[in-house]
Formats: C-alpha cells, structure tokens, sequence
C-alpha cells in the first residue's frame, strides 16, 4: 500500500501529558516522524510517570505517519523499545485529536500513554 504526503506544513507539537501500566524501567518517548525525531527526557525506574513534555517537529508537507516511541534508558547498553503506539496518520491524527485535549491510547500489554497533538 503506498501512502501519500499529508501536505501538512508547519510545527507539529505533541506533549506526553502520563503514560501507566508498563514493566519496570527508565522510560522516555520519542516523537518519529519520517526521517525527523525528537524525545522526551527520561524517568527513573518506574511503572508509572508524568512528563507534560512537548516535542516539536518542523514538517514540511513530505510527511505522512508519525509514531510515538516508548524507549527504556540504558546506561551500559543500547536502549530498549518498550512498547509503541503505532504509526498514526497525520491528518487521522489532527482530525481526531487536533484539539489538543489529552487522550489516552492503549500501548502493548496493557500499557497507556495520555499526550496531546497540535499544529501551529
């Protein structure tokens, strides 16, 4: 299936509000959209977390899915990826949650993670 750009331009902001539900580790999120990424700092050994954190990316109109990233830190090692929401269509996205309330979507095995999304 081949998908087409959104013709979305400008910034596209993305705050993880809390995420719940997940295995004991150092989490943080990446926001990847395409070849642009950005992240979230990390927590400290935990199930559970707040961040309120935005992460901003500049699209150019290329862009078509993004794909928000549970990350687990690792100090001596690679990190690890946790669980992950998906690839989400920009404008399914916008349409759906562009208002920038907050919502909940269900990650693997249980885990949550409650963020916000808007274009500026």
């Amino acid at each position: 299936m081949t998908s087409t750009a959104s013709n979305l331009k400008g910034r596209l902001s993305v705050t993880i509000v809390q995420a719940k539900n997940f295995d004991k580790c150092d989490p943080y999120f990446k926001l990847i959209c395409d070849d642009l990424d950005t992240k979230t700092s990390k927590k400290k050994s935990c199930t559970e977390g707040t961040w309120n954190e935005e992460m901003s990316l500049s699209l150019d109109g290329s862009q078509d899915n993004f794909e928000i990233q549970m990350w687990d830190y690792d100090k001596w090692t690679s990190d690890d990826q946790q669980d992950t929401t998906g690839r989400i269509s920009l404008n399914e996205a916008l349409t759906n949650w562009g208002s920038g309330e907050p919502t909940w979507v269900n990650l693997k095995k249980g885990a949550k993670v409650q963020f916000s999304i808007r274009m500026c």
